[in-house]
Formats: C-alpha cells, sequence, structure tokens
C-alpha cells in the first residue's frame, strides 16, 4: 500500500471521526441518558449483585438474540468459564477452539481444567473452519464410553468453542451440524458479536451455549460485562445458581451446595446495559454506514475485508487484509503518524507460551490472517448519536 494510498485512507477516517485527536480504535458512545440511568441506580442504592435492573437486562439482550435464557455475568471471560463448567466440561478434557481469539477463549478453557486443541480458520470470515474441524474429528477422535475420545491421548474431547471473529458470524451452521453429528457440546464465543446474524439466527443461538461481552469496547457496554444464552431451563438455572455463589435460597441461612463463582454482573453495570440497549439499533445502523465507506474504499484497492457474504454482521471492528506482514507494519506506522490508532488481529494462541496444545494441528490460515490483518477504527460516529459523550 502506498503512501498516497495511506494518506487517502487517514483522510477518509478522519472524516469518519472529526476532531477526535488521536481516533481511537473504538470507543464507547455515552450520552445524558446513560449518565441518568446510572444516576438512578446508584440513587437506589441496589448497585451490587442484586436489583431489577439486572434481571430486566437479561430478559432485554434474550429477546433481542432470539434466546429463552441469557445469564448476565461480571464480564465475558467469567461468562465463557462458567458455561464451560455448567456444561461438563472437566480437567483434563479437551475443549477444540480457534487459535486466532482473544486471549481470554484460551485462558476460560484453562481455568475449566482443560486444554485447548486448535483448528484452522478459512476465510472470509477468519472463524473456525467446518471442513478443518470434520478432518479432525474424522482421524483424530473416536465415540467411547464417556463422549469422543481423541484417540491419540485417550482424552475426553468435552466442547467445541468457535469464535465470531470481529462480529464477522463463522460458518455456524455447518460447524453445529458437525457438533451434533459427533456428540460434542458447541458453546459459541460471540463476545463481539451482538447484534450479527446468520440464516435468521442471532450468533450465540446455535449450540447449548453462547456468551456475549459488554467491554467498553463492544458495541454496547456495560462497562464490563458478559452474558451466557442458552435454551434450556435446567442449565439457565444451573448457570445462575453456580454464577451466584451457588448459595441455596434462604431467608436467614448461608448454605452453598456445590462450588461456585461470584460471577454475577452487578445492578450498576446493568443500569447502563438497558440504557446502551436502548440505542443499540442506531449503534449498528451507524456501524454499518462506517464499513460500507471502507468496503468502498479497499474495493477500489483490491484489498478484502473480513466478511461472511451470507451473512449479516454488526461491523464491531472492520478489518483489512492486506498482503503481508511487512504492509500490515508498514500500515499500522503509517496510520499511528497521522494520528489514528490501528491494531493488528490478536497474537494467535499457539505462539502463547502457556496457551501450547498437547495436540498438533495446522494452522496456515490462521498464520496469514495474522500476518495480514489490521483492524481499523469502528466507533459509532459522534454525529451519529444525539448528545454522544465520549470518554
Amino acid at each position: 500500500m502506498s503512501d498516497g494510498m495511506v494518506t487517502a485512507l487517514a483522510e477518509l477516517i478522519h472524516n469518519l471521526y472529526p476532531g477526535e485527536q488521536p481516533v481511537p480504535l473504538h470507543r464507547p458512545t455515552l450520552d445524558e441518558d446513560d449518565q441518568q440511568a446510572v444516576a438512578d441506580c446508584v440513587a437506589s442504592t441496589f448497585i451490587s449483585s442484586a436489583g431489577p435492573e439486572i434481571q430486566a437486562f437479561e430478559e432485554a439482550i434474550a429477546g433481542f438474540c432470539g434466546s429463552a435464557y441469557a445469564i448476565a455475568a461480571v464480564n465475558g471471560t467469567a461468562a465463557l468459564h462458567l458455561a464451560l463448567h455448567c456444561c461438563g466440561v472437566k480437567p483434563g478434557d479437551l475443549v477444540l477452539t480457534q487459535s486466532l481469539t482473544f486471549a481470554a477463549t484460551g485462558h476460560a478453557i484453562l481455568q475449566a481444567g482443560a486444554s485447548p486443541v486448535y483448528i484452522d480458520i478459512t476465510l472470509p470470515d477468519a472463524g473456525m473452519d467446518p471442513e478443518a474441524l470434520a478432518y479432525f474429528l474424522d482421524t483424530e477422535c473416536s465415540p467411547g464410553y464417556d463422549g469422543l475420545i481423541h484417540k491419540a491421548s485417550g482424552r475426553r474431547v468435552s466442547a467445541c468453542i468457535p469464535m465470531h471473529s470481529f462480529g464477522t458470524p463463522a460458518r455456524i451452521t455447518q460447524i453445529a451440524h458437525l457438533c451434533e453429528q459427533w456428540g460434542l457440546t458447541l458453546i459459541e464465543d460471540a463476545a463481539e458479536a451482538l447484534g450479527s446474524f446468520i440464516s435468521g439466527r442471532h450468533c450465540g443461538t446455535f449450540g447449548r451455549c453462547g456468551v456475549l461481552s459488554f467491554n467498553g469496547n463492544k458495541i454496547m457496554s456495560t462497562g464490563a460485562g458478559g452474558m451466557v444464552l442458552c435454551d434450556d431451563p435446567a442449565l439457565a438455572r444451573h448457570l445462575k445458581h453456580v454464577s451466584t455463589t451457588a448459595k441455596v435460597a434462604d431467608e436467614f441461612e448461608f448454605f452453598h451446595d456445590e462450588p461456585g463463582f461470584n460471577y454475577r454482573l452487578p445492578n450498576l453495570n446493568a443500569s447502563l446495559g438497558l440504557s446502551q440497549f436502548r440505542k443499540l439499533p442506531s449503534f449498528i445502523a451507524a456501524k454499518a454506514r462506517v464499513a460500507g465507506m471502507y468496503q468502498s474504499f479497499f474495493a477500489d484497492l483490491g484489498y478484502p475485508l473480513v466478511h461472511n457474504p451470507e451473512a449479516q454482521s454488526n461491523h464491531w471492528l472492520n478489518t483489512v487484509l492486506v498482503t503481508d506482514a511487512t504492509e500490515k507494519q508498514a500500515l499500522l506506522q503509517g496510520l499511528k503518524a497521522q494520528g489514528i490508532m490501528a491494531r493488528p488481529a490478536w497474537t494467535p494462541l499457539h505462539h502463547l507460551p502457556h496457551l501450547q496444545s498437547p495436540v498438533s494441528t495446522s494452522l496456515p490460515v490462521t498464520d496469514e490472517v495474522y500476518n495480514r490483518a489490521v483492524s481499523l477504527p469502528s466507533s459509532v460516529p459522534a454525529d451519529a448519536i444525539r448528545g454522544s459523550l465520549t470518554v
């Protein structure tokens, strides 16, 4: 990419986000309604893990996503660990996932006492490759008395966690079919995909569980927060019970009937989430406009964006694939010099010492995408939301 092209891209970005210096990668969009919602919650004194806003927020997200239940958690990592635990992942198990993901995906697997096994991804969506998954299951696994077994190690393969990269839906219908065929628990990492749909269904609703994140850099925020989506009432009750330290309801006694976690989202965060949720459609629409401008710019240059042509994305992070690692670094440095924050994709988990897999797999597309991907500023433009406050 020539210096002139970088300058033209910088001009486009500065026009999208005038007056922002530097232009952030993705900032929250907050307004006076959000401030008032939090102030009202503070005045109510219900600021911790009990309060009406928590249930209202869970019901709002469940309804939007088309899920029967939603269980709020303190963050997306905790939500993913909670899902793994309540879905029966045990210490010593293997969990299939992708290496191109935020480290929290791998960390939640480790928290559950399991080990990751990395399946390669595919383009143009940068999500788990169903063909690579099918090959691994066909060649490396066999049914056993306690579920699916990895033949070489004898370890149980208990779950599969594909991730919807940058908010772009993965080929989840094919992945879900394979998991059903092999009796493998599907847990979707939809942390970045609130507002993304494929085949008429919201990401995070194809498996036994799906996990969302409401971190400060997500499409809408609770400051910190996460959510587990599911349709099974017994599982939903267990998720909520374990997330509240497994305390048995009683007027007086503190009795805990199993190991639990202090993972419930505080009411204070839920109050912000409810206010943010009311603006979610406008956030999605504004981000689609930003994505359209990037798509037009890069189409003229011949550079592809991460996308799924068969899906509806929330366009959380618009990510372009340049030619190679050298061009990636040049683009990152060129934008930085012009006051624009961009970033590479996450370092693939198989390159992190503490997240090495005990099972070797081939990951050529994962490494290719890491060497080529640059995520560009993708916030909701300030002029799209009247009265917005940037923090």
